[in-house]
């Protein structure tokens, strides 16, 4: 069994000024960090991941729709721009050398409208990094709940 912690437990905006937080996750035994974020514009991905891997932590990356996202909304643009959301986190995960992308990704956090007779939502989100390599990582889109 391995042990991770989970950023959010500190911040939920990891960066560069709390890369001093990875020695002493490895220091208390931890074998991986599991890296929160919920904005991706200028975040140092590489670099982060590099860092954690330098200290001996496997990474996985993790978020989750917040605001205006969601993939469960009548709205097509909500619902663009959480799979736009979902894209760019899932560059990112790839960014930082995570073999997943975690979420909830259903519906902004705190929020979940009930919509009985609505069918499960599969969608199928992938994406290809910047850099143009064909990165493929898991990404799991739970189905809609029951009303």
């Amino acid at each position: 069994m391995k042990l991770g912690l989970n950023t959010l437990l500190f911040t939920a905006g990891f960066d560069r000024e709390h890369l001093p937080l990875l020695a002493k996750v490895k220091q208390w035994g931890y074998d991986g960090i599991e890296i929160a974020r919920f904005a991706f514009d200028g975040f140092p991905a590489g670099e982060i991941g590099q860092a954690a891997r330098d200290e001996g932590l496997e990474v996985t990356f993790c978020s989750a729709l917040t605001g205006d996202t969601s993939l469960v909304s009548d709205d097509a643009a909500t619902r663009q721009r959480a799979l736009d959301f979902l894209k760019q986190g899932l560059d990112t995960a790839c960014a930082i050398g995570s073999p997943v992308f975690l979420g909830p990704f259903c519906a902004p956090v705190g929020q979940l409208p009930g919509q009985a007779g609505r069918p499960p939502h599969f969608l199928p989100v992938r994406s290809t990094p910047a850099s143009g390599a064909d990165t493929r990582i898991p990404a799991s889109l739970p189905p809609h709940p029951p009303g």
